[in-house]
């Protein structure tokens, strides 16, 4: 894990785009970019839908929670 030192937040959400240095993730409510550099992204499935772990402080700033 990238980011073993922060509080991290797990979302599910859906993967629509990607780029080489961040993920557009749909979580139901919102859409956002989210950099590749901060995030891990776990437990993909067929339909690119899984498990992130995002900073808990970028995860506020970007509406997650």
């Amino acid at each position: 894990m990238k980011n073993q030192d922060k509080n991290m937040v797990e979302i599910f959400a859906d993967i629509k785009r990607e780029t080489t240095g961040a993920f557009l993730v749909d979580d139901g409510s919102v859409e956002v970019w989210l950099p590749k550099s901060q995030i891990d992204v776990e437990d993909i499935n067929q339909y690119r839908q899984g498990t992130i772990l995002v900073p808990e402080c970028l995860a506020v700033k970007k509406g997650l929670v």
